[in-house]
């Protein structure tokens, strides 16, 4: 099976190792609609980069940044589904606040936790994990990337590496391998940085999830561009992995 890194920025995004039907079928909240037949399955135990709970099925997380949490507008939260022969169980989920163990910071007006989402393999032990990117986590508006491992339940409430501030309010989010060692990479985008000039935070995976060993940051002048309002990290993409 093909593995497939995708990032997941917006209202939703289905990442998948099999073809997508060609007529897409929507459920409303707290119900199920019956997926078309499904191709062969993988094998059990065939891990792909968007497999959290290792069962061979991507598994599907959907932010919802704009939501109200506890009282708190547009606090953010972010579900996740998984995935089965016979497409996505909406019956079968979690539910992620900022108020859960392992996500970075509480809920509070305004963070948008969940605005930008990506799944990786970080710490390279065969199951996905979830980064997560809260929008205006800090004091002064920056952000908060954090990682949650998968496993054979699902996501783990334990912080993989630990949580890493980003000098902007990130809004974009891409997981790859860029240095060819095994372990997914996060990169995360927000072009209003430096007023819309725009840049880009590199955060690297390791063994023990995310220690921002190595992180740089960069925008359009490290490569001659010019920087007046280019909106640098507007869209992110790394190719598939090996």
């Amino acid at each position: 099976m093909p593995r497939h890194i995708l990032p997941i920025g917006g209202v939703v995004a289905v990442v998948t190792g099999v073809a997508l039907a060609a007529t897409p079928s929507y459920a409303a909240p707290g119900t199920a609609t019956k997926a078309p037949a499904a191709p062969t399955a993988p094998a059990v135990g065939k891990a792909t980069p968007a497999d959290m709970d290792g069962d061979g099925y991507d598994d599907l997380a959907t932010g919802a940044p704009g939501a109200a949490v506890k009282g708190h507008a547009k606090a953010g939260y972010v579900a996740l589904t998984f995935g089965s022969a016979s497409g996505i169980k909406v019956a079968r989920h979690q539910g992620l606040t900022q108020s859960h163990a392992g996500v970075p910071g509480t809920p509070e007006a305004g963070d948008r936790f969940g605005s930008a989402l990506a799944m990786g393999d970080v710490d390279g032990d065969g199951h996905a994990d979830l980064a997560t990117v809260a929008y205006f986590d800090d004091p002064a508006d920056e952000g908060t990337l954090g990682v949650l491992p998968g496993s054979r339940s699902g996501l783990s409430s334990t912080p993989l590496g630990r949580n890493v501030g980003l000098p902007f309010a990130g809004y974009r989010a891409v997981a790859g391998d860029v240095n060819g060692d095994g372990k997914a990479d996060l990169a995360v985008g927000a072009r209003g940085k430096w007023r819309g000039t725009g840049a880009v935070s590199m955060t690297y995976g390791s063994g023990g999830g995310l220690t921002g060993e190595g992180s740089i940051l960069f925008g359009p002048d490290s490569f001659g561009y010019a920087t007046d309002k280019a909106g640098f990290g507007s869209a992110l993409s790394t190719p598939p992995a090996p």
